[in-house]
């Protein structure tokens, strides 16, 4: 795992060009401590630090050439298929130097072209240069585990595996995006290949990006959509679950270093656990988090039951979360935008009390997407139900609010719209029509926003999924937006930050593809979700993680900023506010931030979450 970093310049000399790879290495020495290096020729210059993994030796050192000097490649990822690759190479009469699956890489696209992404079986963005035809490649993996982001004009093209660095070559202006700051508002993150800066894009999962003459074009290699369901019974399912799952964690466990995992108790990391310590050589590690977070969830017992029965080298971290400030502001600075996962919190402590420890863990993100664990996916397979229900929401409007009141009333209002993917928007975040943090911002921004449609990405994406049912659909579109978008950022640039690569089973293309063929109803059974999942896993995993109750990550920024945070929060609000070129409605920001020191809830918590994360970005580019 690494950062990877380049410039396509025609007006820029090799020197300077030197220069901003130089540079843009530097801010993602964090990403790839153990080396850096830099390439270039006349036109291209490209920058790279390695988090060495695979083939620890020189011979992994990149920028590589390929085995004919036409190909120059910076890859960030793991390929966990590259030794098959590598034998159909060799058999062709590729010679190779050492053992990493860059090699790899960089000589079956020497062969093959593009058309070698298909075979790839991983977690990548890379970038590859033809000297010969003056092409540079941008390529990313399907779900979008890992970043790329690319600024560019009629001179040149700049891309790195954060934006920070970009940002850092005074190359690229500030400007706002009006139209990720209005996704931001509902989603915590923008969408559609969006970053906050107009000038800087994402490409997106599953795309291949061309720059050639000046000119930027793309091209997607795999999608969502083009995926048929499986109708085989439910004991060859099972069957085939199981294999397929044993398969990713053992594929995904290579390493020429210490790999360990992370263990929450719930279903998704105990079944990694479980093929881990099967397969690991010697007792695998596993690390679970408990926190001195008032009103979290606390995970360490499940966890701890779960490391004895399966006999890991258990490791349990207490971390503190007395200096919040600091930590908000250092991940606002490795995610170069604001980021309204507060999730995000947790991972990034526990990655930093792991650094020098470990460099490689294997955690769940993904099975939730794959097999239906959210809420969400309940609630849409009982459409008509919800739709009926919705007409008489005006009958618990007179009832005392709180937590599981607003919750019931939020979901009637979202299944009293029309459209689906309406629906499903709202779905996928906790605020509502009038409740929400585009309500706080003022009259001129708004004026600004609402000439964008943030829901947008919604309604053009489930345009191709009309033959799917809507629970299967919703699905579909947190793979496709929410899981790029939030939860992979968060994995990527928490435990990145300190040098940890984290690897994704349930991500892994053979089991994800097979889990995404598999209907919603086996997926969704009554008030169970994994329903599949879990049925298959019955001789494996304990039936105390099995029928556990669904917990996510406890992190309590509603209580925070009611309490620790509250003077931080007023204070980060206050200079946001005062300065010329506010977002905020003043007033309702305040109100809202004084009735939820009183009365805190979740919903409001949510909302000066994102207020919170935006207000403390917009300080940070006032500053500079």
């Amino acid at each position: 795992m690494c950062g990877v970093c380049g410039i396509i310049s025609y007006d820029l000399s090799i020197e300077n060009r030197n220069k901003v790879v130089h540079s843009m290495n530097e801010h993602m020495k964090h990403r790839g401590p153990d080396y850096s290096n830099s390439w270039s020729d006349e036109t291209a210059s490209f920058g790279h630090v390695r988090l060495s993994i695979i083939d620890l030796s020189s011979n992994g050192h990149q920028p590589m050439e390929s085995f004919d000097k036409r190909y120059i490649l910076s890859f960030n990822g793991e390929i966990y298929n590259y030794k098959e690759i590598k034998r159909e190479l060799v058999s062709l009469g590729v010679a190779f130097k050492g053992e990493s699956d860059s090699e790899v890489l960089i000589n079956a696209w020497a062969l093959w072209g593009e058309s070698v992404v298909k075979k790839l079986n991983g977690i990548f963005a890379f970038s590859v240069w033809d000297r010969r035809t003056r092409d540079l490649y941008l390529v990313r993996d399907r779900y979008g585990i890992k970043p790329m982001f690319y600024s560019y004009d009629n001179n040149r093209l700049i891309f790195a595996s954060e934006i920070k660095p970009l940002i850092k070559t005074n190359l690229i202006n500030k400007n706002i995006s009006y139209e990720a700051l209005h996704q931001y508002s509902y989603f915590g993150a923008p969408h559609s290949g969006l970053s906050l800066f107009n000038n800087i894009k994402q490409v997106k999962p599953a795309e291949i990006l061309n720059f050639k003459e000046r000119v930027v074009t793309s091209r997607k290699y795999w999608s969502i959509e083009n995926i048929s369901f499986s109708d085989n019974n439910i004991n060859d399912i099972s069957h085939k679950i199981r294999f397929l799952m044993e398969s990713a964690v053992k594929q995904q466990l290579v390493s020429d270093v210490p790999v360990g995992v992370l263990l929450s108790g719930g279903v998704d990391s105990s079944i990694i656990t479980a093929y881990a310590s099967k397969h690991y050589q010697g007792k695998i590690d596993t690390y679970s988090v408990g926190f001195d977070f008032e009103k979290g969830v606390n995970e360490l017992p499940m966890a701890h039951k779960v490391a004895n029965h399966f006999d890991t080298n258990h490791h349990e971290l207490v971390v503190s979360g007395h200096q919040l400030p600091d930590v908000l502001e250092d991940l606002i600075d490795h995610h170069g935008v604001p980021f309204g996962d507060a999730a995000n919190i947790p991972l990034y402590l526990m990655a930093k009390e792991l650094k020098g420890n470990l460099k490689v863990v294997l955690q769940g993100d993904g099975g939730d997407e794959m097999f239906g664990g959210y809420r969400s996916y309940k609630l849409l397979q009982n459409n008509s139900f919800w739709n009926f229900a919705s007409k008489f929401n005006y009958l618990l409007k007179g009832f005392p609010s709180g937590d599981k009141l607003n919750r019931l009333l939020r979901v009637l209002e979202i299944f009293s719209y029309k459209k689906e993917y309406k629906k499903m928007a709202y779905l996928s975040t906790t605020d509502t029509k009038d409740n929400s943090l585009f309500n706080l911002l003022k009259k001129d921004t708004k004026l600004i926003l609402a000439k964008t449609d943030p829901f947008d990405n919604f309604k053009k994406r489930i345009s191709g999924l009309k033959n799917y049912d809507l629970a299967h659909q919703m699905m579909c579109l947190d793979t496709s937006i929410q899981l790029p978008n939030i939860f992979l950022e968060k994995v990527d640039r928490a435990t990145m930050a300190f040098g940890i690569e984290a690897r994704v089973p349930f991500l892994d293309n053979n089991l994800s593809q097979f889990a995404l063929s598999i209907p919603s109803n086996l997926k969704i059974r009554g008030r169970s979700g994994k329903w599949i999942l879990k049925e298959s896993m019955k001789d494996i995993i304990p039936d105390y993680v099995l029928n556990a109750k669904k917990t996510g990550f406890g992190v309590p920024y509603s209580y925070w900023l009611s309490s620790s945070l509250y003077s931080y929060a007023h204070d980060v609000f206050t200079t946001e506010s005062n300065s010329s070129d506010s977002f905020f409605d003043k007033e309702k920001l305040f109100k809202m931030m004084s009735s939820q020191r009183k009365r805190p809830n979740i919903q409001s918590g949510y909302i000066l979450w994102k207020a919170l994360n935006l207000a403390i970005w917009k300080n940070k580019l006032n500053e500079k």
